[in-house]
């Protein structure tokens, strides 16, 4: 096996001098670097990354830790903050917390043994106090999807609550008049953000909800496909807002079970702009979130391209089910 003293000894040198050459030191003379680095090639030799991130104390990789792997909503930031820190020089290991805060935790730590260079943050099982505990010990932390104020200028967010008002005018100018809500998990914050924004805008144009109207559904398809087979024939509205188009392609597969026309019968209205709402049929009305754009931010704040947070702005898409 090649090493740093081979090296060495090819190149005709001390191993100090290898060393410095490989940790980047200006301390190598011009005729010292083109030896070391034709021994190098020679004997095809590749430095252990990790010594060399203890030695530098820094690794050029950024850590990410999302709630799961799977789905078109953390693949799509994943893939989005990849190919922004690659044209930074960085590179991205991404770890997935789970779906409990002792998970999420021991990702976060098994990310900072790698000696990353930051962290981001995607997922809703930390709480604001925790995430607060972890900034402490944390250098360049940044937070993905959500807003907190205490560490605003290192959150990229959308405007959640604009999103739900988008979709409240939607229904409202349509002419629906018995509206209903798939929302998901209580303690989900940008999940909250839009109800509270959807449920304030029809307040404001005088609208309430009736009672049993808003059902805390499961925010996977096949899940909230079951709940909706229970829930439309009992509450019967002619619109339904659903927190996410994973829960919207649920319902409206429940929908065309239960023999109910849509939108004829029932508008859907999602959330994301995923690959649902676009193979779904009838084709998905959603609000769409800018997750490319979000992801590049992330990036950008993370490796210190900039120095605030940002808020992202979604936009309403209009399709075939409402």
């Amino acid at each position: 096996m090649v090493n740093i003293y081979k090296v060495a000894e090819h190149a005709g040198v001390s191993r100090s001098t290898v060393s410095r050459y490989l940790n980047g030191s200006p301390n190598v003379s011009d005729k010292a670097k083109r030896k070391i680095q034709a021994a190098i090639d020679e004997l095809d030799y590749h430095p252990n990354a990790v010594a060399q991130s203890l030695a530098r104390r820094h690794s050029n990789c950024i850590g990410m830790v999302v709630e799961t792997l799977s789905g078109p909503y953390h693949s799509e930031i994943i893939h989005a903050v990849q190919h922004e820190l690659r044209r930074l020089g960085k590179h991205l290991i991404v770890t997935a917390g789970g779906h409990s805060n002792d998970e999420t935790l021991e990702a976060i730590n098994f990310l900072q043994c790698r000696q990353i260079d930051g962290l981001l943050v995607l997922t809703s099982r930390l709480n604001t106090e925790m995430l607060l505990e972890l900034n402490g010990k944390i250098k360049n932390m940044v937070v993905l999807g959500r807003r907190i104020p205490e560490l605003e200028s290192q959150c990229i967010w959308v405007d959640e609550d604009l999103g739900g008002r988008m979709v409240a005018r939607h229904l409202l100018e349509r002419g629906y008049k018995k509206l209903a809500c798939l929302r998901g998990a209580e303690h989900i914050p940008d999940v909250n953000e839009r109800m509270a924004g959807f449920l304030d805008e029809l307040s404001g144009k005088g609208v309430s909800l009736e009672q049993g109207a808003i059902l805390n559904a499961e925010m996977q398809e096949q899940l909230a496909y079951q709940q909706a087979l229970e829930f439309l024939p009992k509450f019967a509205p002619d619109a339904l807002f659903c927190c996410n188009d994973n829960m919207a392609a649920g319902a409206i597969r429940a929908a065309n079970q239960l023999g109910i026309k849509v939108p004829e019968q029932l508008a859907i209205v999602g959330y994301d702009d995923n690959y649902y709402a676009q193979l779904s049929h009838p084709a998905l009305s959603t609000v769409a979130q800018p997750l490319n754009e979000m992801g590049e931010l992330g990036a950008q704040r993370v490796c210190q391209e900039q120095a605030e947070g940002v808020m992202v702005s979604p936009s309403f898409v209009l399709r075939e089910s409402s």
